[in-house]
This record gives structure tokens, C-alpha cells and sequence, in this order.
């Protein structure tokens, strides 16, 4: 009996720490930790909760539930111009060298002359013209190829870094908080379909098939060998701007959105469009006032004007009228004050007065990539959890420990240390590393916390607990993903009869995984079930410094057997 309720305070005391852990874990979630606190983030919040949670009247079908987001300005960085005219600017000298008689003509001849205030002084007639010539003639797999080259190797004159690297870590923590929650992220852009689909997956999740952009047409035909392909003709089938938004939406989608986010003129109509939806509808246009971190154009609020990205006072007048969501780069977004908003080594200076410390990664308010962004996004305040994770078990199990063998003698210890399946509770931590890991190839390290606890049913017999709580860190292989996360926890119970004494013991051990999810931040899980499950039943019997186990595995639709002796 007094074996029997060491055990029972033990279990008792793990299953506690263990809820406690959770609990916190759970309390210090943030979807949008590189939001600060305001109207603009709680409008997202309010949104997704209000649009998620069933059996209310706001409540949104997951097949119903759509979001799009226009690209330049809104999701990444379009001055001083945009980045695809950068490219079409780029391709000109190859085109010439194909064409040489281009060279002499207009707004060839200006381009190649390298003038940058000529350059700027091109008419919207010349850059068509430029667009023309470097964006067609070719098959879809030419432009495809000679995409990705240019978008690898060409970088923004002021970062000095490809504009893959250069999208806002706010606006990706919302397509992440949205997917999250059963939303479908769409781009919706006026810039050129196919280029955008070159990297919108890789960049921000978002698969080529949701990716809705000005489009030129195709035509079908056939090579030498007799292969089919398409060719990139000097066409628009689809002007993806103003009302081409919300015509390329219903042609593309054939649903309204319940969410949009813009920031120009250009986006106007998309926003009124999902507007004018029933239910809950979320309207954002992102006002680009932070001089010192990005750029400061309108001319809204009395900002600069400009001609790239024009945020008008009419636009903004609108916005305030129907209660669209304008959301201030400098006071909304978190970022320290008076650093590039692209620098890895920036300190949080002004989000630490708001909000308490934030890992450095989300001092800046941009994505380098697939990778760097989950890292930011699972950033210091997951990693604080995993550390209260495994102190906290740590903890459990030493007060356990010391409560359940208080009272035992140093022979009593020596006697069951003997037996593996004997009366000693211990826990275990196994870390196992793996390098050049997934596409990013970084590391991967896997902590397996295995806290071993028997109960004594009697003199004769235990029961034996182990649990498996696996923490992953790995470089995160898709944007639905987490890259800081506990993994699936396993628990197994063994019967074992005490060693007699002859110095043998044996155990028979049932063990079975459900379907689960399990993960520390729910917020930025993909929100799949695991919905296999398995079974095992091993047998280990402990003779001398011998031991013999028998494992059957089950799991639909096969089973398997294993053997092993082991010299002890």
C-alpha cells in the first residue's frame, strides 16, 4: 500500500504539471505578433473569430470562406517601381541583341541608353510597347525559366536584396492566421499573371491556380517533334485592374470574397465588391506613412504623391465613410524606430514599450522567404513555451521522483535500477539531429522528452507508464507549416512482474496511437488530422543480462512482427 500511493501522488502530479504547462502554452498564443495592439489588428481578430465559430449568424462555411489580397504595395514592396517592370526593363537588352534593328527605335533606344530620368520619362504607351516585346513571343516554359532566373539574381537598388525577400511579415502572418482558419488566400493583382505564379507559392503560400493577374492570351501548337505547347502572344485577355478585379474574380473564383486587402485606387472596386456581401466582410487598404522604415506616398493624410501605388483622399475619404480598415504602416506595423525595415540584427525597441520582448526576427515587417518567415512568425514566444514545456516536466518529474523514493533505502535503489522494467521512475531526454533538412536545407533537431513512471499494484506487480513527448524544430517546408512544435504524444503501459530471484523479470506492454493533431500553436497549424491509427503488443522477458522482446505492430492494413535479443 504504500508503494501503491507513492505511485498514485506521482501520476497525479505529472498529469497536473503537465495541464498546467498546457494551459500556458495556450494563454500566450498570438496569431499577429507583429501587429501592435490596436483597432486594426482587433479587426482582424474580430473577424476571424466572428466568420469561424458555428452556430452564430456570422458564421461562414469553410468551402465559402475567400480572402484576397492585391500584391504590390500590399504584400510586398513596389517603389520606386514595381519590380515586374524592373524585369520587363532588364529583358530589353536581349531583346535587342535577338532584334538588333530595335536598337535605334523608340523606347528602345532610350532603355538601352541607360538615362534613368529618360527611363522614368517613358509614357504608358512606351512601357506597353516594352511589355510587349519582353513578355511574349515565347513558349510558357521560355518565360517560365527566364523568370525565376532574373527573380534569383536581380535585387531592389535600395534594400540590395532579391524582391522575393522584400514582403511584409504582418501581411504574411494574416494569410497564415487566415488559412489557419479555413480561409482560401487568393492574389488578385494588376500585375502579369505568369510572372507572379513564378514564386507566389514559394514566397507566400499561394498555389499558381490562385494567383489572378492581368493576363495576355495563348496560343496552342506544336513543335518539331510534335509536342504540344503554348505561346505567350502579344494579347490581353484580362486587365486585372480597377473593375478588372472584381470581374477576374468572378471569372477566376465564382464566389465574393468576405475579405480583401488593397492599398491603391486600383483596388477600389475589389473592396466595394466584397462589400457589398451579407454577413461579416473585412476590408483593409494599407497606407504606406512610414518614411524612415519604407516609403511615405499618398497623397492621402497630406503624404507625398505619387504615381506608383497612389492612395488617394478620395479613396481614403471612402474608406473612412463605409468603415473600411486603413491600416498605418508605421503605427500599426511593429518594428523598431529609425532602422531599415529589412535589417536581420534591428531590436524592437518600440514594440518592447508596447508589447513586451518579441524575437528579433519580427523586428522587421518583411518575409525573407518560405523559411525565415515561420521563423519569425514561431518566433521567442514559442520557444519560451517549449522551455516552460520542459522545465515544467522536468519539475513534475524530480518532486515525483523524490516524493515516490524518499523513504527507500540505497539497496532498494541498487535492486530495481537492475531492472528495466522494474520500480524506478526516470525520465530520459534524446535529442536527434539532422542536417541539410527539407528544401531549405537546414537543421532539424528532435527532443524526445520520455519520462518513465511505474505504479505497484502489489508486491508482485507494476504497472509502467512511458511517455513520448517528441519537440521538433526544423526549417518549415511550406507556409502552412510550423517550424517550432510538440509533435505527436505517445503513451504506452507495460504489466511487469517483479524480478524473483533468479534475477528475471518479464512485461507485457499494449500500446495504441488514436487519430490526433497536436501542435503548440494551433493558430499556425495546417489544421489536418492525422486519422491513422496503430496498435502494438510487445512481450519482454529480462533473464541475467539477457533480454528477449517480441513486438506485433497493427496498423491497417498490415501488421508486422519483431524480434531482438539484447545483451543488457
Amino acid at each position: 500500500m504504500r508503494l501503491l500511493h507513492r505511485s498514485t501522488r506521482t501520476l497525479m502530479l505529472a498529469v497536473f504539471g503537465l495541464l498546467a504547462v498546457t494551459t500556458i502554452a495556450r494563454a500566450q498564443t498570438d496569431p499577429l505578433p507583429s501587429w501592435n495592439e490596436g483597432t486594426s489588428k482587433k479587426a482582424i481578430v474580430d473577424f476571424v473569430q466572428a466568420t469561424t465559430t458555428s452556430g452564430t449568424s456570422k458564421f461562414v462555411p469553410p468551402g465559402e470562406r475567400i480572402a484576397t489580397f492585391d500584391q504590390d504595395g500590399t504584400l510586398w514592396v513596389e517603389h520606386p517601381v514595381y519590380p515586374q517592370l524592373m524585369y520587363i526593363l532588364d529583358r530589353v537588352p536581349a531583346v535587342v541583341k535577338a532584334k538588333p534593328e530595335l536598337a535605334k527605335v523608340e523606347p528602345f533606344k532610350t532603355v538601352m541608353s541607360g538615362n534613368r530620368e529618360a527611363i522614368a520619362k517613358l509614357s504608358l504607351g512606351d512601357l506597353e510597347k516594352l511589355a510587349v516585346a519582353t513578355l511574349s513571343g515565347m513558349s510558357v516554359e521560355q518565360f517560365a525559366a527566364e523568370a525565376k532566373v532574373w527573380l534569383e539574381t536581380a535585387k531592389d537598388p535600395r534594400w540590395k536584396r532579391p524582391y522575393t525577400e522584400l514582403t511584409y511579415l504582418p501581411m504574411q502572418e494574416v494569410l497564415a492566421y487566415l488559412r489557419a482558419n479555413g480561409y482560401r488566400t487568393y492574389i488578385v493583382t494588376g500585375g502579369g499573371q505568369d510572372f507572379v505564379r513564378q514564386y507566389a507559392e514559394k514566397v507566400y503560400g499561394i498555389p499558381p491556380e490562385q494567383v489572378i493577374g492581368t493576363a495576355g492570351a495563348t496560343k496552342f501548337g506544336y513543335d518539331k517533334s510534335g509536342r504540344p505547347f503554348l505561346t505567350k502572344e502579344p494579347k490581353m485577355t484580362l486587365n486585372d485592374n480597377n473593375a478588372g478585379k472584381a470581374e477576374g474574380i468572378h471569372l477566376m473564383i465564382g464566389r465574393r470574397p468576405y475579405a480583401a486587402f488593397g492599398n491603391t485606387a486600383g483596388d477600389q472596386q475589389m473592396l466595394e465588391y466584397t462589400g457589398a456581401g451579407d454577413g461579416a466582410r473585412l476590408m483593409m487598404l494599407v497606407l504606406h506613412d512610414d518614411a524612415t522604415r519604407e516609403y511615405a506616398y499618398g497623397p492621402a493624410t497630406g503624404l507625398p504623391d505619387s504615381k506608383v501605388g497612389t492612395f488617394s483622399q478620395k479613396l481614403y475619404d471612402e474608406a473612412k465613410t463605409k468603415g473600411w480598415t486603413v491600416v498605418s504602416m508605421k503605427n500599426d506595423w511593429c518594428a523598431s524606430i529609425g532602422a531599415a525595415p529589412w535589417s536581420e540584427s534591428e531590436s524592437l525597441e518600440h514594440c518592447r514599450i508596447r508589447r513586451g520582448p518579441i524575437h528579433k526576427h519580427n523586428a522587421t515587417y518583411r518575409a525573407d522567404g518560405r523559411a525565415s518567415v515561420w521563423r519569425a512568425v514561431m518566433g521567442e514566444e514559442v520557444q519560451m513555451r517549449v522551455r516552460i514545456l520542459i522545465a515544467a516536466t522536468a519539475m513534475t518529474v524530480a518532486f515525483a521522483t523524490t516524493f515516490a523514493h524518499a523513504e527507500m533505502t540505497a539497496e532498494e535503489l541498487a535492486e530495481i535500477a537492475q531492472n528495466p522494467v522494474g520500480n524506478l521512475i526516470s525520465v530520459s531526454f534524446q535529442n536527434n539531429t539532422n542536417l541539410k533538412f527539407g528544401p531549405e536545407k537546414g537543421t532539424q533537431n528532435i527532443l524526445n522528452i520520455q519520462p518513465v513512471i511505474p505504479i505497484s499494484i502489489n508486491d508482485d506487480w507494476n504497472i509502467i507508464t512511458r511517455t513520448i513527448l517528441p519537440v521538433i524544430w526544423q526549417p518549415a517546408l511550406g507556409p502552412d507549416e510550423v517550424a517550432l512544435a510538440a509533435s505527436v504524444i505517445s503513451n504506452s503501459m507495460r504489466f511487469s512482474r517483479r524480478p524473483n530471484q533468479v534475477n528475471g523479470s518479464w512485461a507485457q506492454a499494449p500500446s495504441c496511437r488514436p487519430p490526433r493533431r497536436a501542435t503548440l500553436n494551433s493558430a499556425m497549424t495546417t489544421g489536418a488530422w492525422d486519422r491513422r491509427s496503430s496498435c502494438c503488443t510487445s512481450t519482454k522477458a529480462v533473464l541475467g543480462f539477457t533480454e528477449y522482446s517480441s513486438t506485433t505492430f497493427g496498423r491497417s492494413p498490415a501488421t508486422s512482427k519483431v524480434a531482438r535479443i539484447t545483451t543488457l
